[in-house]
């Protein structure tokens, strides 16, 4: 049996990819590529919300229990109660406290480039606190703390509430009459 080679059907060319071949793999990656850069984009932008969401929080969380905790180191002005019942908690001018800014974490981080970069981060956010009295025979005060900060131009808050009893302010008061003496 011979076998004959046809001169209009050369094999050797029909080994290669067509035109038309390329240019659709070279779409199809390049669709794929933009949606893997936008998914990582996406990812991103949300990786930040979700710690700004966690700083916030731990904000919020550090600065109401010290707010419970030292209540004399605050302003407490029952006297200006809004139409809504809050009255602003403002720090002492001489407190040891943190002003209004956030306090940074105890933690010391591995180097100085960390330190500042948490510093700066935790300057971003600042918080402010309202209280209310819910009825005047209520045994307790409601604390809301809301922390602010920025994100994409964007302004944000996360706000958390607690209760403080009535019985610290009156022992509060009672320390500050012994303080002041008698008149």
């Amino acid at each position: 049996m011979v076998c004959r080679k046809s001169l209009f059907y050369n094999n050797k060319a029909a080994a290669g990819f067509t035109l038309l071949e390329l240019i659709t793999a070279l779409a199809v990656i390049s669709v794929a590529l933009a949606i893997s850069v936008s998914l990582f984009g996406n990812n991103l932008q949300r990786s930040k919300e979700l710690r700004n969401n966690r700083v916030a929080a731990e904000i919020a969380e550090t600065q109401l229990s010290v707010l419970c905790a030292h209540p004399g180191e605050y302003v407490w002005s029952f006297d200006e109660t809004g139409e809504d019942g809050l009255f602003p908690i403002l720090p002492n001018e001489n407190s040891t406290l943190a002003a209004s800014g956030a306090l940074l974490p105890d933690t010391i981080l591995a180097t100085k480039k960390a330190q500042d970069k948490t510093a700066t981060l935790h300057r971003s956010f600042y918080w402010q606190a309202w209280g209310r009295i819910p009825s005047e025979t209520a045994d307790y005060l409601e604390v809301t703390l809301s922390v602010h900060w920025r994100l994409s131009g964007r302004p944000r808050m996360l706000a958390l509430t607690s209760c403080v009893p009535r019985s610290l302010f009156q022992s509060l008061d009672q320390a500050k009459e012994t303080e002041a003496g008698p008149q």
